[in-house]
């Protein structure tokens, strides 16, 4: 259920600051560059996810481009996000190169992606290295005493001799 516009909302109170409907002022806006964020601020919305909200129930007037990298990738090459995926995956990249040529610094993200989206490609995965050989380690050598024994352990000794000879 709508609650329609109230009588403070940007949509009534833009026409009247400007002299110009609202959608042409935010569409100006978005020509002159400014994000979705700061056109929101200077329109009077308060809460940005308010202003996406309205966008969203009106993509007839929204005139910002989408956003996030399947999009961008899919803005700056004309492939659509599944075909360019299928097409990578029978070229036989590994996941994070079809990451990296998309647009994302790591798997993670594309791989969330593509479950989003219903995409269930499964990408090679990078073989192992083997591991070299390494020559078993040394036995650690037990340290010798050097010159005989310490003065203490001389003197205790002693000392423990004496204490049974006197029958204690």
């Amino acid at each position: 259920m709508s609650r329609g516009i109230g009588p403070n909302s940007p949509q009534r109170t833009v026409p009247e600051r400007w002299g110009y409907p609202f959608w042409d002022v935010v569409r100006d806006m978005a020509d002159q560059g400014l994000s979705r964020a700061q056109v929101a601020q200077a329109v009077g919305y308060r809460a940005t996810g308010h202003f996406c909200k309205l966008l969203a129930n009106n993509p007839e007037h929204d005139p910002f481009d989408s956003y996030g990298v399947p999009a961008a990738y899919v803005r700056e090459t004309g492939e659509s996000f599944r075909h360019a995926l299928t097409r990578m995956h029978k070229a036989g990249y590994l996941l994070i190169e079809a990451a990296r040529e998309i647009g994302y610094s790591s798997y993670q993200p594309l791989q969330y992606a593509m479950d989003v989206r219903g995409i269930d490609l499964v990408f090679k995965r990078r073989e192992a290295v083997p591991k070299e050989k390494k020559e078993p380690r040394m036995k650690a050598r037990t340290r010798q005493p050097v010159g005989g024994e310490h003065p203490w352990k001389r003197d205790t000794r002693i000392s423990l001799e004496r204490h049974k000879s006197m029958g204690r």
